[in-house]
């Protein structure tokens, strides 16, 4: 038996629905609260958030719950038992989703805040991407949404993934999706970076992509510098970072 309070919530919502994030929960109540806080702090408001509570046995239900109480755009299925099958509560998700564009998010993990807006509001010919995972679906799909409401070209959208079990899962939901066409996925393993303050950090050992990409963009922007292609402004690319990136990282991004 399947107990779902769509209905309560369709009629709630009064407002257009341009997205739709659809959110499998199995016993992730450790991670829950921040995932769903982190949509729902989207700066792009007319969104619905469709957790599936597959036959959690913790304290996942109980944060859904809690978090309905606070937003009206939450709507909850709950499956009395575990399904078994990763897909299914995905394809129920799928099945009642009303906005215009659709995602996932896996309940351990987050977005931030300014994602969906960047996506929107910007014509970018160039996207690059570091261990988005399963947003970089949603990026997929609303990029090529946007080219196709604007009658250009799609942005080119390159996602990076540094461990081969998240390369796969990546690809796994593009496919699903009928997006792997749609993003150059690369599996690039963190490599040691040793910063001016001698401070080692990892970072993605992707310079030489980085540089392909660089030359296949300088044939329209002569200016742009190889290694600095994916945050140059005169190349019309993704440059700027998530809120929630640290200034000294950014400082570090910027000086690639």
């Amino acid at each position: 038996m399947v107990r779902t309070n769509i209905e309560l919530c369709r009629k709630r919502l009064d407002l257009p629905i341009k997205l739709s994030v659809v959110v499998p929960v199995f016993n992730t109540g450790k991670y829950l609260e921040q995932c769903l806080q982190s949509i729902l702090n989207q700066t792009e408001a007319s969104l619905e958030v469709i957790v599936i509570n597959d036959g959690s046995s913790d304290n996942s239900l109980d944060i859904i719950q809690r978090t309905m109480l606070q937003d009206k755009r939450v709507v909850l299925i709950t499956n009395n038992n575990p399904s078994g099958n990763p897909g299914t509560p995905r394809n129920q998700g799928i099945a009642i989703a009303k906005g215009k564009y659709l995602g996932f998010v896996d309940s351990d993990d987050w977005i931030d805040p300014d994602y969906i807006k960047l996506i929107d509001l910007n014509t970018y010919d160039l996207v690059v991407e570091f261990g988005s995972g399963i947003s970089t679906v949603v990026m997929a799909k609303a990029l090529l949404q946007q080219a196709e409401k604007r009658q250009q070209t799609a942005a080119k959208l390159v996602s990076f993934e540094h461990l081969d079990d998240y390369y796969k899962k990546t690809a796994e939901q593009l496919a699903n999706a009928g997006l792997d066409n749609a993003v150059q996925l690369e599996l690039t393993p963190l490599a040691p970076y040793k910063a001016p303050d001698n401070t080692t950090y990892s970072y993605y050992d992707c310079r030489g992509i980085l540089k392909k990409l660089g030359a296949e963009f300088t044939g329209v922007y002569p200016e742009a510098e190889h290694q600095r292609c994916w945050v140059h402004k005169t190349a019309n690319v993704l440059d700027k970072l998530p809120k929630s990136v640290q200034p000294s990282a950014k400082s570090l991004i910027h000086d690639i």
